[in-house]
């Protein structure tokens, strides 16, 4: 019968080694395994009665006493021959293996458990960039959901359990960048260091860039294209159509000129996340009109005699055209004779505008002879548009143009600065000088 208290220790000593079995005597003498005694349920055997010796030539019988001289011998003890139980010694070979075999699958199934474990504190790989924001008041159990759904974070659970035991500040609402399938590790660096900026675009637009096509060197690009390039949710097509839309315009366009050449303003832009690209045209118009206001604008046909837009013509043929500073209000000087005296400006920048530009910013003869609206080789006065974005130097020297009874320039240095004259002679021979340095 069992004993009702077993809890299954006596199981695990068995498998561990012999145990003593029954009450220790009284002597506290312990006993082996082949003095146990009968089991229970078995009657005792009877006890044999003493064998009656047997009457000896030298042993008087029963009550008599030995004869005077004669030996006298011991009695033998008597010894039980009944039946015993022999109990054998547990198998120590066999248990030891069970318990061995029970080890290894612990730590077999705890080696796994923990690859699982380190494969979703580092999994490897870091993906793209998430931007990813933190309400106020996110419990940590609410972060770690809020990371795994965005694929910054593995698993929820564990990496609640990483911040609580390897976390050593506090994560803060607010907007942070992370990376997708990154290691707890860095993501939780991250975090405690606090919120982050929201993330942005940041484009340049240089000055004499046009809006959609360069005209070789040295202004290669061109404005469409600088934003395609900065910012990757825009497209070539759909800043074009913003830009054709007529629906954004400035304040110095005229009502039939939809054209925005020459007045987006060149600057660095910061384009946010939520921008769009009328966005960010919009902000390239109003800083424009700023600058131009600020440069006098307002009232230009009583400082150079033209519109407020024929005068920004005029400014984009000296960004083109004016390799230093110094040049900028000579240049517009040079511009401003040659149209009161009606004679063609001969501007090649305007006729590389006209035919799309010079791959290698020198025209050929061929290009300088096709006749467009912008060769001012073959047609006297301005060109009927800007020609690119003209910069706060540029639209200053147009308003405000060096004395000077200057017909001609020409480069004369390796620094961009030009030689000035009057006189056709020298200019054909300051050109010479210029060919000869491979200016020209």
């Amino acid at each position: 019968m069992s004993n009702p208290t077993d809890d299954g220790s006596d199981i695990l000593a068995d498998l561990l080694g012999p145990r003593r079995r029954g009450p220790a005597p009284e002597d506290g003498r312990a006993t082996g395994p082949s003095t146990a005694p009968r089991p229970p349920d078995r009657a005792p055997a009877p006890a044999r009665p003493e064998p009656r010796p047997e009457a000896r030539p030298d042993r008087p019988p029963s009550g008599e006493a030995p004869p005077t001289g004669a030996p006298r011998r011991e009695a033998r003890p008597t010894v039980d021959t009944g039946p015993r139980q022999v109990l054998h010694e547990p198998r120590r070979g066999r248990g030891c293996m069970v318990v061995l075999g029970l080890l290894v699958v612990v730590a077999l199934v705890a080696g796994v458990a923990g690859v699982w474990v380190m494969r979703q504190v580092n999994p490897g790989s870091p993906g793209d960039e998430v931007a990813v924001t933190i309400p106020e008041g996110t419990s940590t159990s609410g972060i770690a959901r809020l990371l795994a759904d965005e694929g910054i974070v593995t698993n929820a659970s564990i990496f609640e359990y990483y911040v609580k035991f390897r976390g050593e500040g506090t994560i803060q609402a607010g907007d942070y960048l992370l990376r997708e399938n990154a290691s707890m590790g860095s993501t939780l660096a991250v975090l405690e260091a606090g919120p982050q900026a929201p993330p942005f675009d940041e484009v340049t637009i240089p000055e004499g860039y046009s809006v959609w096509q360069g005209s070789g060197l040295p202004v290669p690009g061109n404005t469409v294209t600088a934003l395609d390039e900065a910012v990757d949710r825009f497209t070539t097509e759909s800043i074009s159509q913003v830009l054709l839309s007529g629906q954004l315009r400035s304040r110095y366009q005229p009502a039939d000129q939809g054209n925005l050449e020459g007045l987006l303003f060149p600057d660095t832009y910061r384009i946010e996340e939520e921008d769009t690209e009328a966005t960010i045209v919009s902000a390239m118009i109003d800083r424009f009109d700023q600058v131009a206001q600020e440069a006098g604008y307002d009232d230009t046909e009583s400082v150079t005699g033209l519109s407020a837009y024929e005068t920004i013509i005029v400014a984009s043929l000296i960004e083109r055209e004016a390799g230093i500073d110094e040049d900028r209000a000579k240049v517009a000087r040079v511009i401003y004779n040659r149209l009161d005296q009606g004679i063609p400006l001969g501007i090649d920048a305007a006729v590389a505008y006209g035919v799309g530009g010079a791959t290698n910013g020198t025209l050929t003869a061929s290009q300088l002879e096709t006749d467009t609206p912008y060769n001012t080789r073959i047609h006297q006065g301005l060109p009927p548009t800007p020609i690119g974005q003209p910069g706060r130097a540029s639209l200053e020297a147009a308003m405000n143009p060096a004395d000077g009874p200057w017909l001609y320039y020409v480069l004369a240095g390796q620094d961009g600065h030009h030689f000035f004259t009057d006189s056709y002679d020298e200019f054909l021979e300051a050109k010479d000088e210029c060919q000869a340095m491979g200016l020209c």
